[in-house]
Parts: structure tokens; sequence; C-alpha cells
């Protein structure tokens, strides 16, 4: 963004439109090359502390400290994938000093074009947690 006017910027994942992605302009958890079993995905959502709270179509858990740190390492760690991201994007990442109350994002759970030098890390379940008051979602905390 330029006060004058508008720069363009190059769009450094058009490339993978055609070559990758079959002319899809998207990508996202559920079109990755491999996805969690039903069973990963069934024991993830069982350690979520209940209730579950849905806004939008999205279901939302809580879960504490130390435990929230696993669940989101083990419930985006998913086999064909994992090995192919850059070990430097594996793991699980405080965003310290965000001033929002988001707390940890995972981007491990994407897709890696090593011909293209490009990593791709759609928001996925599991893959963002944010400190609530009571497990509530964002911009549903109490006062």
């Amino acid at each position: 963004f330029c006060r004058v006017r508008y720069v363009p910027l190059p769009v450094y994942t058009a490339p993978l439109v055609d070559a990758h992605l079959g002319g899809n302009k998207t990508l996202n958890w559920w079109n990755l090359p491999f996805q969690r079993s039903r069973e990963q995905l069934s024991d993830c959502e069982a350690r979520l502390e209940a209730p579950f709270v849905s806004i939008n179509g999205l279901e939302y858990g809580s879960a504490r400290g130390e435990e929230a740190l696993r669940l989101a390492y083990e419930c985006t760690k998913v086999p064909g994938i994992i090995e192919q991201v850059p070990e430097q994007l594996r793991g699980v990442f405080w965003m310290k000093g965000n001033s929002l109350n988001e707390e940890i994002v995972v981007l491990q759970n994407g897709q890696w074009f090593p011909d293209e030098r490009i990593y791709v890390a759609p928001l996925s379940p599991f893959s963002w947690a944010w400190a609530g008051i009571d497990g509530s979602p964002p911009g549903h905390a109490p006062p």
C-alpha cells in the first residue's frame, strides 16, 4: 500500500494454481493431499473440555495450558504432510507481543511446494488458539 497510489505486489502463489492445484485458486485444509484420520480427529475432539460452542457453523472447545499446546501439535500432525513441512515450520509457535488475545499458532498442517519454494498453511482445526475467559471464543468473552 502506498499513500499516493496502489502498488501491485507479485502473486507468488499464482504458479501453483495450474501446476499443482488443477486450476483451483484456493488451498484449504480439506483439500490438502492428506487428511487426518477419523480416529485422530475423534481423539482430538474428545480431549477438549466441554462444552463446545458453535458460532457460524464452527465449533470451539477449550483446553488448559500444556494440554492446549499438546493438542495443537498432535492434532495438526498429519501423516503424509508433516514429513514434507520444512523443519523450521513444524511445532507450536507462541505469538509473543500480539495485541489481541491470540496466543498460539501451528503452521505444520500445510503444503510445501519445493520447486517454487513456497509453503502454504491454511487455517485448520486445532491450528489457532487464544486466551479466553471460561473458554470463550474471540469476541464472545464475558466483560
